[in-house]
């Protein structure tokens, strides 16, 4: 939601499904539970205005399920539904960025061409503990959302 504001947009969350699905392997590794499991699916796209930026697709340890929550109070963003719903606390995320062509499904709920190269990320959220929370997919629109690095550099001039 920064990266749209910082844009000139003003975010939306838009919630598509909350139901338990088949995970990718990597998913039940990082919860340490077996694939027979399906896990809390959570997928959302985050709007410019009415524009689709942002489609997240996110899975769940088997202790976090549709019944056990209050999902009419979920308005997307899953940083305020862990601390504020479910109360954790949370320690740091590892996230991998990476450039892929879409699929047919990317594709439609960005309402982009299938084929066209965006930025992804492949997260893990874990909490202060050290426990994965969330394991997830986004899928950034390039006509719209802008990845700005800043790199702290600390070298010093050789003598010479």
């Amino acid at each position: 939601p920064n990266g749209i504001k910082a844009a000139g947009y003003t975010p939306h969350f838009r919630t598509l499904s909350i139901e338990p699905a088949h995970a990718p392997q990597e998913a039940y590794e990082i919860f340490g539970v077996q694939d027979t499991h399906k896990l809390l699916c959570v997928e959302r796209v985050i709007l410019a205005e009415e524009t689709p930026t942002i489609y997240i697709k996110d899975y769940f340890p088997p202790e976090i399920t549709p019944p056990s929550h209050n999902w009419s109070k979920f308005n997307g963003s899953m940083i305020e539904f862990f601390t504020s719903i479910l109360g954790a606390d949370l320690g740091h995320m590892q996230v991998k960025y990476s450039a892929i062509s879409i699929d047919t499904n990317i594709a439609s709920h960005l309402q982009l061409p299938e084929g066209l190269p965006v930025i992804s990320s492949q997260s893990i959220m874990y909490t202060f503990d050290n426990i994965p929370i969330s394991y997830g997919f986004s899928y950034y629109n390039p006509n719209i959302f802008q990845l700005d690095v800043v790199r702290i550099i600390h070298a010093k001039r050789t003598p010479g």
